[in-house]
């Protein structure tokens, strides 16, 4: 009984995995392409059964996490990167293993939607609580994804001296306060100055988190 229970998990997981790998890349480009309409897609499964929504998409925050684990697979840290980080406390236990990484670069990243969640709803009508957080924070995850994508390697590529990098983290920034001023024009209604000082903040406050972040790696 016990073989036939790890055989179905076992074929469910390979089921998912392949699903991942089909899904994955077309939410990527429909997010880049057009991130007002895959705002108002998560909206929309965001109101169906937890087993019926996102049949067709990855989940927001599944979407991050695997941006994030794709940037760590494609563009590791070298030995002397990690040497270096591993001089501190923390630094350390960040770099024994890949999942341990990957929750530090999930908490730095998630500082961005839950920032862009908590901006929306401190000027929209109602308090704030977990419930109102959740759709806000779920589309701003959608928003992320992508930026994680290229930004997590890309650091890593532009402290090397890389180009190329430098110029994708700038097409990439651009891309995120285009996609944030999409995001709080079209849910918040905001006038426009309020729309572009509310995805600059969105910004800032999530650069400030991860960099402060990265800083108390070498202490």
């Amino acid at each position: 009984m016990d073989f036939l229970n790890a055989t179905r998990a076992i074929e469910q997981f390979a089921y998912e995995l392949m699903l991942w790998v089909l899904f994955y890349p077309l939410t990527v480009i429909k997010v880049i392409i057009n991130p007002g309409r895959m705002m108002d897609y998560v909206a929309t499964e965001s109101l169906k059964d937890e087993k019926e929504a996102y049949a067709n998409a990855m989940r927001p925050a599944l979407f991050l996490l695997v941006s994030l684990a794709i940037g760590a697979l494609f563009v590791p840290l070298t030995p002397q990167e990690v040497a270096a980080i591993s001089s501190s406390r923390m630094g350390k236990a960040i770099t024994e293993s890949l999942m341990a990484l990957l929750l530090f670069r999930m908490v730095i990243f998630t500082f961005f939607p839950i920032t862009g969640a908590v901006i929306y709803d401190l000027f929209t009508p109602g308090s704030i609580n977990r419930d109102t957080l959740r759709l806000p924070f779920a589309q701003q995850c959608y928003i992320m994804a992508p930026y994680a994508l290229v930004t997590s390697p890309c650091l890593i590529l532009a402290g090397r001296g890389d180009v190329w990098a430098v110029g994708a983290l700038g097409v990439a920034i651009l891309w995120l306060l285009f996609a944030e001023m999409v995001f709080f024009r079209r849910r918040a209604q905001f006038g426009w100055p309020g729309t572009i000082f509310a995805a600059i903040m969105v910004f800032v406050i999530g650069e400030l988190v991860s960099q402060t972040s990265i800083a108390l790696l070498t202490m």
